[in-house]
């Protein structure tokens, strides 16, 4: 006998193991938060189906106030997709739960596969359906979690991946929790069928041209002819990686907590990073492109950075990229990529982005915001208010319409008490990354360079006394 245990060592639920699966199910299997809805997500399979009644069953007997709520994605793959969806609404009909479903159109795009699209259209409808304070319930369980660990142990995966499915999750602004990831597929369908309740078969869970498919059918089988409890013990497996991949996380904080600069922190200095050792080293970067929201390199990309930084020397200028997840905007989606960088004595994260067209301006008014290209945010000309980047400009001094337009060459400027010189002597002296200097936006009077972002306005062109209250301050609104 035994209890499962959740990554953090402690027993996630109170039910023996090898026990039957009874309807009190959620009365020990606690919830992560104390969440104001239950929303599960319902495909009307027999995962979900058991998931969905265990639901219906805890709220019955113990919480009768607790709101629930299926969601349905139709992926649309399928023909009988429009017959699953009427399906899991009738299911939901008769167990007295909420139903909402949602419509979605899967394209095919290169390296990328049907699965992986599908995936990603789900948690897309999941971000723009559930409040802020739902609980999204997903329905995998110790069968899923042991397919994942050994497909993710075959591409190679090292603790962080090989952690697989963990119980709860905070991602991308979705609350996740899996409650059935210590219960095996047998005991599910056991459960299920003792309560009478119909679900769907999906044909392509046959498909074994599918990875996940070939390891659910030819090699678990052959796993458990020889280890029966293999499905538990890779399970364990995946709690311990997720230990091992937590205390790498606490090394890499307490590696980097001395030189992480709060104001920059896209940046860390070379010299310190230089004086750790090559794992130590390996394991803070990609702790640190995680906690940027970057996609984490491949080996071979990442031995590129680590020759990087140990052969750095001043003056040497690298770019290392590598591809990003996609980023979903409306109908439309654009592929993220994303650079290490070597520039004055620092290693850079950047993100990738195209340079706005040297050509474009615009006018800028007080009366609304100006939008800039290349996904460059706004810039605002506000009445007075504070003092952005430290200065004002006096009206009065402006013979001429505002302009906004980037970087083409030649341009000269002079702050505020120093000489006029050619604008890009002052970024070099002002050590502005050679990448963000096109992406600049400079607002001009005529001719005449007045402001430069983080920079202030030219000299002759401040507002000097007490009279903040006349001045035109110049926010950019990243």
């Amino acid at each position: 006998m035994g209890f499962p245990r959740d990554e953090s060592g402690e027993a996630c639920y109170d039910r023996p193991m090898n026990k039957p699966l009874t309807s009190d199910y959620f009365r020990f299997a606690r919830p992560p938060v104390n969440a104001a809805r239950w929303v599960i997500a319902y495909s009307g399979g027999l995962d979900s189906t058991a998931l969905l009644k265990l639901c219906v069953d805890y709220r019955d007997q113990h919480r009768p106030y607790l709101p629930l709520l299926a969601l349905h994605v139709n992926h649309g793959l399928v023909p009988q997709a429009d017959q699953w969806q009427a399906h899991c609404a009738s299911v939901c009909e008769s167990l007295g739960v909420p139903f909402s479903a949602r419509k979605v159109t899967i394209r095919a795009r290169p390296r990328r596969s049907t699965e992986q699209l599908a995936r990603e259209a789900r948690y897309q409808c999941f971000r723009e359906l559930l409040e802020t304070e739902d609980l999204l319930l997903l329905a995998h369980h110790q069968d899923d979690q042991a397919e994942t660990m050994l497909y993710r142990l075959v591409r190679g995966s090292g603790a962080l991946g090989l952690r697989s499915m963990v119980p709860f999750a905070e991602s991308g602004g979705l609350l996740l929790w899996r409650p059935l990831l210590s219960v095996t597929r047998a005991e599910l369908e056991d459960f299920v069928g003792r309560q009478g309740l119909p679900w769907i078969e999906d044909s392509s869970n046959q498909d074994q041209t599918f990875d996940r498919n070939f390891i659910r059918h030819q090699v678990m089988p052959l796993l458990a002819g020889r280890w029966p409890a293999v499905s538990h013990t890779l399970g364990r497996a995946a709690r311990l990686a997720g230990e091992s991949a937590q205390l790498n996380d606490t090394l890499a904080a307490m590696d980097l907590e001395p030189i992480r600069e709060p104001v920059t922190p896209h940046r860390l200095p070379m010299a310190q990073l230089q004086s750790l050792d090559d794992l130590r080293l390996k394991n803070a970067l990609r702790y640190w492109f995680r906690q940027q929201g970057a996609s984490l390199p491949s080996e071979q990309i990442m031995y590129q950075i680590l020759v990087a930084v140990r052969d750095y020397h001043s003056g040497q200028n690298t770019l290392i990229e590598w591809p990003g997840a996609p980023v979903h905007s409306g109908s439309q989606e654009a592929e993220i990529r994303w650079q290490c960088r070597t520039f004055q004595q620092a290693l850079w994260l950047v993100q990738s982005t195209p340079e706005p067209d040297p050509g474009w301006w615009a006018r800028l008014t007080t009366d609304s915001p100006t939008d800039l290209p290349a996904s460059l945010g706004r810039l605002r000309l506000r009445q007075g208010g504070d003092r952005e980047d430290g200065s004002l400009l006096n009206p009065e001094c402006l013979s001429e319409p505002l302009t906004v337009r980037f970087r083409q060459g030649g341009e000269r400027f002079q702050p505020v008490m120093r000489p006029a010189k050619a604008l890009k002597k002052w970024l070099n002296e002002w050590q502005v990354p050679p990448w963000e200097r096109r992406r600049m936006p400079l607002v001009f009077c005529g001719e005449t360079l007045v402001w430069v972002p983080g920079r202030g306005v030219a000299e002759g062109f401040q507002l000097t006394g007490e009279k903040a209250a006349a001045g035109l301050g110049i926010l950019w609104e990243k």
